[in-house]
């Protein structure tokens, strides 16, 4: 028996939900809200008129500033009027209601199976209030991982801070296939690199794509594990049942 195997290397475009979900509590500076609205300017003008965006913004308590729309021009327009408009607060921070909203979103906005590419970028300082499991990684990662039985997606956290990186941005980013960027005192250019390399990790999708030829002076009538094929025929043999086991 002679085996063949080819294995090209196959690209897809995927059209993009994109749950930004942002700091706005007393923490947040002038420096590092200078940063954030940057960051967030740059996402927006990174999708098409065929990926979608919700704004979420959050404190003590959080809340949706613009449920998931197509960018179009119009939109995109009235994305960075919500992002120009908001101010920061004294409230707590509080990454339990901010992913309880994300949640609330992704449930109500998208649908399983769609094709289209969901995730969140969470742009914070990374600072939650204290004394708070809720605020916890661990805690949250139950959260996601509930609602990740049904939904697939990604979480990219962007931390505006100039101490220590926070465990928990790079904890949240790590265990759900994401990355950790770190932008406070970060120029212009490499923000928009950032932005540009996590948008072009959603916007392409590669994977490989398996064709096995297989010859033999004996006659083939069943394939054991076919189940796991997507696609496969058979040629030159008249005598295949083509039963898989």
């Amino acid at each position: 028996v002679i085996i063949t195997l080819k294995e090209p290397l196959i690209y897809e475009t995927n059209e993009i939900d994109l749950f930004c979900v942002f700091d706005c509590s007393g923490s947040m500076n002038v420096n590092k809200t200078n940063h954030l609205k940057s960051a967030l300017n740059l996402i927006i003008e990174a999708l098409n008129e065929n990926d979608r965006l919700s704004l979420i913004s959050f404190g003590f308590m959080s809340n949706t500033r613009l449920k998931l729309l197509e960018m179009t021009d119009s939109n995109k327009k009235e994305a960075h009027k919500i992002v120009e408009g908001f101010k920061t607060n004294e409230n707590a921070t509080n990454f339990n209601a901010a992913t309880q909203e994300f949640v609330k979103g992704i449930t109500n906005y998208t649908e399983l199976n769609d094709g289209r590419v969901k995730s969140i970028i969470f742009l914070t300082d990374g600072v939650p209030s204290s004394g708070s499991e809720r605020n916890s990684t661990k805690y949250l990662m139950t959260l996601l991982k509930d609602y990740n039985r049904q939904y697939d997606f990604t979480v990219n956290t962007f931390g505006f801070t100039s101490v220590d990186v926070p465990n928990f941005l790079v904890d949240f980013s790590d265990k759900r296939d994401g990355a950790f960027y770190s932008i406070n005192n970060t120029e212009m250019g490499k923000i928009k690199d950032y932005v540009l390399n996590v948008i072009g990790a959603m916007r392409t999708t590669s994977y490989n794509f398996v064709n096995m030829k297989i010859q033999s002076k004996y006659n083939i009538t069943k394939i054991y594990g076919a189940n796991h094929l997507s696609n496969y025929s058979f040629e030159g043999n008249k005598n295949i049942t083509n039963e898989v086991r």
